[in-house]
């Protein structure tokens, strides 16, 4: 696919509608940095021609310039999901049905919870010592197992330019999760652990587990996105069922890896590209995510309060954040004025001190049907502390 940037005018009769401007000038300085990009002269279009504009050696009185793709190129970095341990296999495997353009990856000491398990590839660690029988809920084991088997995850995360790492704390598999994030920060990857902490009524080991676990994660993660199991189920109706409260703390896992994989993958009018994640996440400790949705009139601010008060994010000390990444998720209805109201919301609420980033992304669903999505993501919190928490 060719188009042309001209250096002569913004935008007229002959040039493409403002929107898909803008997304082709963002893409196309990305690759010129990149030196991905082949510069060419092309004769212009007419008023009314097709949008897919040919090559022409010779130069144009309209001063044109041709950037041509080339064919190595990949619009986005590659991206890996990999679930540890029963609970984090299950998540993966039900964003096997959510997320697309993703490589995922299912990681157990225990055969048969990973045959159970339908993703492309899994990996049983501690073949030799456990022999596919678990880690008896012991960390210390699993941790052993991945150095065990570090070869085997490094060539099956290897090439990826960011990696999640999902599960739900607690349980023996908690273990092999540093180990996991040491070798992905050794290849210099992305590394993103998002995951669950157990909920007050699991059995009191779970939460030391979990506990004793942040630290060394975040020792080698860039940044560790917390769904707390004591917040979801402050905010349960004592009836609420079992199974929607896991589903709960499950939906918020999977909505935070959806929220970075749309920001990337997705187009937006308002471009965060991949170098901006990093840029944000790299070494950002911990992170909180909230997330709002809303319809009909006033939707903006109905999702972003929504998002900043709601669960995951009222008992956080947002003016301590370092970083907020800020996706808006609309269809085509977004507007103006809808974008510079979540925009005040958030400069209002998180940018306090000159030292605090914020970016802003939109991405375009159509399927979203009128409804708008704000999802926020603040960073920069030191772990395991909790001087950043309400009290």
């Amino acid at each position: 696919m060719e188009y042309y940037l001209s250096t002569h005018h913004w935008i007229d009769a002959h040039t493409i509608p403002p929107d898909k401007y803008l997304k082709f000038l963002s893409k196309t300085l990305k690759c010129v940095l990149a030196e991905h990009c082949i510069p060419r002269d092309i004769s212009l279009p007419t008023a009314g021609s097709k949008q897919s504009f040919q090559t022409d050696n010779s130069t144009t009185d309209r001063g044109a310039t041709i950037f041509e793709l080339s064919d190595d190129l990949t619009a986005s970095g590659l991206i890996k999901v990999i679930g540890v341990g029963h609970g984090g296999g299950k998540i993966v495997e039900h964003m096997t049905h959510i997320l697309s353009d993703i490589e995922f990856i299912c990681l157990n000491t225990d055969q048969p919870a990973l045959s159970d398990l339908h993703v492309s590839k899994k990996i049983l660690i501690g073949k030799n010592t456990l022999r596919g029988l678990g880690s008896g809920g012991n960390p210390e084991l699993s941790r052993e197992a991945a150095q065990e088997d570090r070869k085997i995850i490094e060539k099956q995360l290897v090439g990826a330019d960011l990696v999640f790492i999902i599960s739900m704390l607690g349980g023996g598999s908690t273990g092999a999760i540093p180990v996991i994030a040491q070798i992905t920060k050794e290849l210099g990857i992305l590394t993103i652990v998002v995951a669950g902490t157990p909920f007050p009524f699991e059995r009191r080991k779970r939460s030391c587990i979990a506990d004793a676990s942040i630290n060394s994660i975040c020792k080698y993660a860039d940044s560790t996105i917390l769904i707390k199991g004591s917040t979801l189920y402050s905010c349960a109706h004592e009836n609420v069922n079992l199974a929607d409260l896991f589903k709960a703390s499950r939906e918020f896992i999977v909505q935070s890896v959806e929220c970075f994989v749309d920001i990337i993958n997705k187009p937006g009018l308002i471009n965060v590209d991949f170098a901006d994640i990093r840029s944000l996440m790299s070494e950002s400790g911990i992170a909180w995510i909230g997330i709002g949705t809303a319809s009909g009139k006033g939707r903006a601010g109905k999702a972003t309060s929504v998002a900043i008060n709601g669960a995951m994010l009222k008992e956080v000390q947002l003016e301590k954040a370092t970083g907020v990444l800020v996706n808006i998720t609309c269809d085509s209805s977004l507007t103006l004025s809808e974008y510079n109201e979540v925009a005040n919301i958030i400069t209002n609420k998180f940018s306090v001190t000159p030292y605090q980033r914020i970016e802003m992304a939109t991405v375009h669903n159509t399927e979203m049907k009128n409804t708008l999505q704000v999802s926020i993501i603040a960073t920069g919190y030191n772990a395991p502390s909790s001087d950043h928490l309400k009290h």
